[in-house]
């Protein structure tokens, strides 16, 4: 299988007009494998 292989890195941030007591953020910590794409290490 031919392909080329990627090096990703992503950071989010964010600001808030007011204070904030809670938040709730859902992350997915490891990748997925899929028809179009597989995860060789993470």
């Amino acid at each position: 299988m031919g392909g080329r292989r990627l090096s990703i890195t992503h950071r989010s941030g964010y600001r808030y007009v007011t204070d904030v007591h809670a938040s709730f953020n859902e992350v997915r910590m490891t990748p997925v494998d899929t028809g179009g794409q597989v995860l060789l290490g993470h």
